[in-house]
């Protein structure tokens, strides 16, 4: 213990033992004040460090009202009432300070908003009451954590219509009528009986009373003396006239009916090359690249997509620069229906007859040979004129050419009427005319049995 007192009064705590009268030191006066971070450990423990407490990211109140407030046309002694929405968008409180109204008489407003929450919404109700016609403006004040803003209210009042006083509707006298006098007059049923004879056919010449014709006049068949004395001198029509009329039919309905009138467009599928064509021609296939209506425009009767099956023969002659296009069978495209024997012939875009394309009228294959030949027995014939004297190499020489220019003929002979090859792209556009209607057969309802 005394070790330990000796340490303790060399070091200036001598105070601990209790050996010294005199005064502890402070050791806040020894190593420094506790603003230095030094403390009197007897008088109190050190304080603890305060928490620190991170706060998230607050969004400040936003606040968000509706548009203006329009009332449009009221009649004076109604009433409307509609609501401004004040609605908080952000993370605190909005405090509502001020909410005014400046607007005539005429509108009216309750408030009730003063403090709106987070993610709230606020309805102040306006009335719209006119106690007199006119146009009516004004506007709503709004305040909060002081800012400000304005919502524009407007009405438009009219006064009330004066009642409708239904005239009474006098009615106007019709005209009256001039009795006929009974029976027709002999002009009436003159001229009647001339009129009916002209517009009935088949009449050569009449030299009696026709029956039948008086009968079909309405009230005049019973005057005979008159229509005989028409119709005996009446000639009808001519007999060396060689037409004869023909009668219409009744209506009818073109509803599932492709007429002659119509043109079908569409697109080659494959290419054209008239070269080849076979014994029976060749065949190409047509698709439809627009729906075909009747008249009625109700429902397409060869609908797009569908297919024609066509059939063309091989260019016989120079000169023609147009191949000859049949049609023989229709494939619809929705129900796969197929009409068959069309002969319908197909143009180009204009509607003309025949496709057109490129033509190659093959010189070279018809002329080019016996150019040759007759190339080589030229110089055959110049060679024995060269020979001179040479009585055997000029009979041999004029003997070549004379045989060349049998070959010529020959071959000119055979390849001079070489048909011309026409050729067609694929995707060329086409229209294709019907020669006769084509009907459209109604599905059929088959019995169970």
């Amino acid at each position: 213990m005394a070790g330990f007192c000796e340490v303790a009064a060399a070091v200036g705590l001598a105070f601990i033992c209790g050996g010294n009268d005199a005064p502890a030191p402070n050791p806040v006066d020894q190593l420094g004040n506790s603003s230095g971070g030094v403390y009197d450990f007897r008088s109190a423990p050190p304080p603890m460090p305060k928490p620190v407490v991170v706060k998230p990211d607050v969004i400040p109140g936003q606040l968000t009202v509706s548009g203006p407030v329009d009332f449009r046309a009221l009649t004076v002694g109604q009433s409307q009432q509609q609501e401004i929405s004040l609605s908080n968008s952000g993370g605190e409180n909005l405090s509502i300070s001020v909410v005014e109204l400046s607007a005539p008489p005429s509108f009216s407003m309750s408030a009730n908003c003063s403090i709106l929450a987070p993610q709230h919404v606020c309805k102040i109700p306006v009335s719209f009451a006119p106690t007199g016609a006119g146009s009516f403006k004004g506007k709503v004040l709004i305040g909060w954590n002081g800012q400000f803003t304005t919502v524009a209210v407007s009405g438009i009042a009219f006064a009330e219509p004066a009642p409708v006083v239904q005239k009474k509707q006098v009615k106007t006298p019709k005209p009256k009528r001039k009795k006929r006098k009974a029976g027709p007059t002999e002009g009436e049923i003159r001229a009647s009986l001339i009129l009916q004879a002209r517009r009935r056919t088949g009449w050569v010449e009449v030299a009696a009373v026709d029956p039948q014709f008086g009968a079909t006049l309405d009230g005049l068949g019973s005057n005979t003396a008159v229509a005989q004395d028409v119709i005996s001198t009446l000639k009808l029509q001519d007999s060396e006239y060689p037409h004869k009329s023909k009668t219409s039919s009744l209506p009818v309905d073109n509803q599932r009916i492709v007429t002659t009138d119509r043109y079908i467009t569409g697109i080659l599928e494959v290419g054209i090359n008239s070269q080849v064509s076979g014994d029976a021609g060749g065949q190409i296939v047509i698709q439809v690249s627009r729906d075909v209506f009747g008249y009625h425009e109700s429902k397409p009767l060869i609908p797009k997509g569908s297919r024609i099956v066509c059939n063309y023969e091989s260019l016989e002659v120079q000169g023609q620069s147009r191949l000859p296009v049949i049609c023989k069978r229709v494939l619809r495209a929705e129900d796969r229906a197929e009409l068959w024997d069309i002969n319908a012939p197909a143009g180009d875009v204009m509607g003309r007859a025949g496709i057109p394309g490129e033509v190659d009228n093959r010189i070279w294959e018809r002329y080019g040979s016996a150019a040759i030949i007759s190339a080589i027995a030229a110089v055959s014939a110049a060679a024995s004129t060269t020979a001179g004297t040479d009585s055997t190499l000029g009979a041999a020489g004029t003997q070549l050419s004379d045989n060349l220019g049998e070959i010529t003929a020959k071959v000119l002979e055979q390849t001079v009427n070489l048909a011309p090859i026409l050729t067609v792209s694929q995707g060329q556009r086409v229209v294709i005319m019907p020669r006769t209607d084509w009907i459209l057969k109604e599905p059929e309802i088959v019995s169970a049995n």
